[in-house]
């Protein structure tokens, strides 16, 4: 992590250095044990950093910016909520378009292109719903979601920073209005409850289990999608059953960085060997149809949602990540903006997009 900070310090790239600092130590360290057989091959069959360690960052991190986010949530759902929804489908379906024509044009695996496009927009659930539908292919789309995850990292992490620049967005002026359009309501934060954080933990992972069926789609929130729904839930509420929401502010903030600095490193070192060691024509010709993926899709709904809907930055940056379902480009976004608003943008949009990955990753197996 100390190496992402420094890179990020110096390259402007803030938290965000740290996912390319652990994606290449990943690839580095994996490197020099590969000689050692045994050792490489449990690395390789469960990761340098533990899926539990990673899951446990990832939780850290979202329940503590749905909390944060929770305060104005109500406010910003009536005034931007069928925004919402139309972008996380537009985005979600502007990726299966373009997998489509890029499949054909290749003349690709349809299973390989799946698992492309649900890491391109960095879906777990669309993942697994990948697996679930592929039937005995579920290698061809790992590797394909393996291939396809760190380029759309790449682009959703580069596009906080570059699409302000870029299309000339004054951010300060965009926290101002923000302020002026949502008016924030003020409550007596009180000190951390580790009882209520638990029970929001538990409740959101419960949540994130739960299989939703619907005919032919099939679905769950996963963890993310579960704890961030319980957060916002439960942080609307303020209090229930004598446990405090309304946490301390100040608190919740390190909560939030540590959880990031985590789960960014972690991604960084769970998938940097697999991506570097990929780059032969076909893989790297993959790599590339994936961030043709993520860019056009995420831009898409940056113009839509810019020029057409007339969106806030702020409130649009984090709708941009749900579209996504981009958890590092959370991070980024709050990192870039310097604002937590970002996070109810995200909340509102992230199950509509959710719901948009598992549909279209069907049609793409069918």
């Amino acid at each position: 992590m100390l190496t992402g900070l420094i890179l990020g310090k110096i390259t402007k790239l803030g938290t965000s250095g740290v996912l390319f600092s652990g994606f290449f130590i990943g690839w580095l360290t994996t490197t020099i044990i590969e000689k050692n057989t045994d050792l490489f091959n449990k690395i390789n069959t469960n990761g340098l950093i533990s899926k539990n360690f990673f899951s446990f960052s990832l939780i850290l991190f979202i329940s503590s910016v749905g909390l944060l986010a929770s305060k104005d949530i109500i406010h910003v759902i009536k005034k931007y909520g069928l925004k919402f929804i139309f972008l996380g489908f537009l985005i979600t379906s502007s990726g299966m378009f373009f997998t489509t024509i890029l499949k054909k044009l290749f003349n690709a695996n349809k299973y390989i292109f799946s698992g492309i496009f649900t890491g391109a927009l960095t879906s777990s659930p669309g993942f697994a719903s990948a697996l679930e539908t592929s039937k005995f292919h579920e290698t061809q789309v790992g590797y394909g979601y393996a291939l396809g995850y760190i380029p759309g990292v790449l682009v959703v992490v580069l596009s906080m920073y570059l699409l302000p620049k870029i299309f000339k967005i004054n951010i300060e002026k965009e926290l101002q209005n923000l302020k002026n359009d949502v008016k924030e309501t003020q409550y007596n934060e009180k000190n951390f409850d580790f009882i209520a954080f638990s029970l929001i933990i538990i409740i959101g992972i419960i949540i994130g289990k739960i299989k939703f069926n619907f005919g032919v789609v099939k679905f769950s929130f996963g963890i993310t999608g579960g704890v961030l729904m319980s957060s916002l839930f439960f942080g609307n509420l303020k209090q229930f059953l004598g446990m405090n929401f309304n946490m301390n502010t100040y608190i919740l903030k390190n909560i939030k960085e540590l959880g990031l600095l985590i789960f960014l490193s972690s991604v960084g070192l769970r998938y940097g060997y697999t991506s570097i060691n990929s780059l032969n024509s076909k893989g790297i010709l993959y790599i590339i149809s994936a961030f043709i993926i993520g860019f056009l899709s995420l831009l898409i709904g940056f113009l839509f949602g810019r020029y057409v809907f007339k969106m806030n930055w702020i409130m649009l940056s984090g709708a941009l990540c749900g579209g996504m379902t981009s958890t590092p480009g959370l991070g980024a976004a709050i990192d870039s903006t310097k604002s937590d608003d970002v996070t109810a943008g995200y909340g509102a949009t992230y199950p509509f997009a959710l719901i948009g990955m598992v549909i279209f990753v069907i049609l793409l197996n069918n």
